[in-house]
């Protein structure tokens, strides 16, 4: 099972110095990050699967003695999409329809529509019809272009949801 707070420090930990905000490519930049969540797979003993239901990458949780086979991470990634309503309407909606009990979207917004992308995906997990049983938590993490010691960087900011779309301030 993998704790969100953990797997955010974790990721920024494993981003730091690897892509240059200008230089990277997006396929460089997109295999990098999913990159990341094959390692975290093989650390917990998941199964990876890309493209899973129009979802980037899962890591699944099987158990062949008790037959238990769920997915314990969803994760979207979207490096090139400029649009609030396509993030929310897509790639949000994406991970709100996959049944996981954790899940995350990375997305690269402009600094001024944060608040109206965190806006927009907390009310669409608040409505929400359809839920898991169980325990339900969404990071959804943010990067802006910065400079590191006068070098390009990318600064990661992280928001926790519990199910009811309500902010985590663990």
């Amino acid at each position: 099972m993998v704790y969100l707070k953990t797997v955010f420090d974790d990721f920024c930990k494993f981003l730091d110095g690897k892509l240059p905000w200008s230089a990277a490519k997006y396929t460089d930049w997109t295999d990098t990050v999913l990159q990341f969540f094959s390692n975290l797979a093989s650390q917990h003993h998941l199964i990876e699967e890309r493209e899973y239901m129009r979802i980037d990458c899962i890591l699944r949780y099987v158990n062949e003695t008790l037959q238990w086979h769920y997915i314990d991470l969803a994760v979207e990634h979207e490096q090139q999409e400029p649009s609030i309503d396509k993030l929310v309407d897509e790639e949000t909606q994406h991970l709100i329809d996959v049944k996981a009990r954790n899940k995350i979207a990375i997305f690269y917004p402009n600094l001024g529509d944060e608040a109206e992308l965190l806006r927009k995906i907390q009310d669409r997990i608040r409505n929400a019809q359809v839920r898991l049983d169980g325990e339900e938590n969404y990071l959804i993490i943010t990067g802006y272009a910065t400079r590191k010691a006068r070098k390009p960087a990318i600064l990661l900011k992280g928001f926790f949801f519990k199910k009811d779309g309500l902010l985590d301030e663990k």
